[in-house]
């Protein structure tokens, strides 16, 4: 049994994080700052926690030591740098979950295309960084300076029936309510990956010897105009695209992985296909 300290899991994948660990029989410790209900009970302990308070973290933890600790919620430099100054010696393994949007190019981008333990390091912020500046920032301060065996893994955009940022979502409600909205490029691609898979191999990793950055998206990509065509089939709406119309998420162009490495070291994703269809299909019923 492992001793687990999860920051951030209650909700979303971080949930589906504490799930899997409670499944694979870890003693897991769950920090918060106590205002959403986890809905674990019992099955977990719970620390309310501050993230983005130096002392709140040392108050906490300066006496913990856990075999694997889950950061889901360090956004700048600043946050992994105080965090770390702090559970290094006290940890066996640090697992950060980071983004693709660390890489600059959009197209099937490859672990080394963003190389944290060469990047100029710089501290500061939520405020003083944009997302993905961010989180590059957040890998390198973690690979650079500290000597804790580290995993940081980039998402792309995540997908399932609690996903509150409501982005697949809206092109449901948009379509289903004859809005018009606009979409830049139909024939754009984008990889995804599930809440439920997160979760999965987040918890898979605390039983691996892998560390560095690593790419975790299902397999295969999907085009938007085959999301629109599956929402007008099945809702029996047509879809109103114009300029004048709302910005419709995932404009900007397209983003997809390789993930080439994730199977090298023993883990299989399922495809986006077998699941997104009926997320759609999920929406159009909540929608009724």
């Amino acid at each position: 049994m492992k001793k687990v300290l999860v920051l951030g899991g209650t909700r979303y994948f971080g949930r589906e994080l504490v799930k899997n660990l409670i499944e694979r029989g870890n003693d897991v410790t769950v920090g918060t700052r106590g205002v959403t209900e986890d809905g674990f009970g019992d099955k977990v302990n719970r620390i309310k926690i501050d993230r983005n308070s130096k002392k709140s973290l040392e108050d906490k933890l300066k006496d913990m030591r856990f075999d694997v600790i889950y950061d889901n919620i360090a956004y700048s430099p600043n946050n992994i740098d105080d965090l770390c100054d702090i559970i290094k010696g006290k940890c066996n393994k640090y697992i950060v979950t980071s983004t693709g949007s660390v890489y600059d190019n959009k197209y099937y981008s490859k672990e080394d295309d963003y190389n944290p333990y060469e990047y100029t390091v710089s501290y500061g912020t939520t405020d003083d960084y944009n997302y993905g500046e961010g989180k590059k920032l957040v890998e390198a301060v973690a690979f650079q300076k500290y000597d804790i065996p580290t995993i940081a893994v980039r998402f792309p955009i995540v997908l399932g029936e609690n996903d509150y940022t409501k982005r697949l979502y809206s092109y449901v409600e948009n379509i289903m309510n004859e809005e018009t909205i606009d979409i830049d490029n139909m024939e754009s691609i984008f990889c995804f990956i599930h809440s439920e898979s997160a979760g999965d191999f987040l918890g898979w990793l605390s039983e691996s010897d892998y560390t560095g950055p690593i790419n975790a998206c299902d397999e295969g990509t999907i085009m938007i105009s085959e999301i629109i065509d599956y929402i007008e089939k099945t809702t029996g709406k047509k879809a109103r695209i114009s300029k004048d119309g709302v910005t419709a998420p995932y404009n900007g162009g397209g983003f997809t992985m390789d993930y080439t490495k994730v199977n090298d070291i023993g883990y299989k994703f399922r495809n986006v296909r077998h699941y997104i269809f009926d997320l759609i299909d999920f929406y159009v019923s909540t929608l009724g």
